[in-house]
This record gives C-alpha cells, structure tokens and sequence, in this order.
C-alpha cells in the first residue's frame, strides 16, 4: 500500500494528476477513472477543497491504475499496513459511537424542550 499527503489541492482531478502518471491518449478518462478510484479509497476525502495539506490519502493498489509519481508517495510493509487498516477501522467505529451518543444526548434534550412544564419551571 502507498500513501501521498495532500498538499492544498482545489479539485480531486488535481490531485489525482499530482499523485499519478497520467498522459496521453484517453488521459481524461483515465483521470475519471483514477480519481474515482482514490476518493472510494479514502471515504475521509468528501471535498477536496476542505482538506488540509498534510492530510494522508491512501493510493489505491489497483491494476488498471496508472503510474505512481514516486517522489509523492511512500509505501509501507505489509505488517504496517495491516495495522493502519485495523486502526482506521477502529477510528471509524469510535466515531460512530460518539455521533450516536451525541444525537442520543440531543434527542433527549429536544424531548425535555417540548414538555410544557418544564418550559415553564425553565422559564423562572
């Protein structure tokens, strides 16, 4: 597995033209294609343009890829990488917790708003 660091790019085609080797003919599809590709492989990637530089993204191992410019990426081992998965997915699991939690906490507070008394103990 390689991984590239965003580096303030403003549309995913540019920084799938950063990470890969991609040119001539059918170059636009394979950018469609590639840039497809690198965004399913990195679900924390919804806008480009909101990422900050530095952000890790995960380089797709696929074979239809195209090129990968070298000096922007860094592969890891396989021990490595099984890691990294383990802990994105635990991190990803930790996350919808928390969200259930606060939506938990939210509801509840909208529920106790609703009820007439205590509107009106809140109010004095």
């Amino acid at each position: 597995m390689k991984f590239a660091v965003s580096k303030g790019e403003t549309s995913a085609a540019d920084l799938t033209t950063r990470i890969f080797e991609i040119k001539g003919q059918g170059a636009a599809e394979t950018t469609k294609r590639t840039t497809a590709a690198l965004l399913e492989a990195n679900p924390h990637i919804k806008d480009v343009t909101k990422i900050p530089p530095g952000t890790i993204i995960v380089i797709p191992d696929l074979p239809d890829n195209p090129t990968v410019r070298a000096p922007q990426t860094a592969g890891v081992g396989d021990k490595l990488d099984g890691h990294l998965k383990i802990a994105v997915k635990q991190s990803a699991e930790v996350i919808g917790k928390s969200v259930e939690e606060r939506e938990a906490v939210a509801n509840g507070t909208i529920e106790a708003l609703k009820n007439r008394q205590r509107r009106e103990f809140a109010r004095h």
